[in-house]
């Protein structure tokens, strides 16, 4: 639950939005969490849909970002 919360807050905090357009799911692999969900970016120079990624590891009771991955849609026109 703590890393849900740490999603959350953790887009708000960048200079730019994600607006989530899809479910949040939450897989463990190991002794992390793969976390991905389906979203709008924004920004001032950039807009798309695509689907964000985050792994995340616990180290000394907080949850760390290990890797982060944007794939944008893919157009089917």
């Amino acid at each position: 639950a703590q890393f849900v919360e740490y999603l959350e807050t953790y887009d708000e905090a960048g200079n730019f939005n994600i607006e989530p357009t899809g479910e949040l799911t939450v897989e463990a692999d190991g002794d992390a969490y793969v976390a991905e969900q389906a979203g709008r970016v924004t920004s001032a120079d950039y807009n798309d849909d695509g689907l964000s990624t985050l792994r995340l590891v616990e180290v000394d009771d907080s949850w760390l970002v290990q890797a982060m991955r944007w794939r944008e849609a893919v157009s089917n026109e």
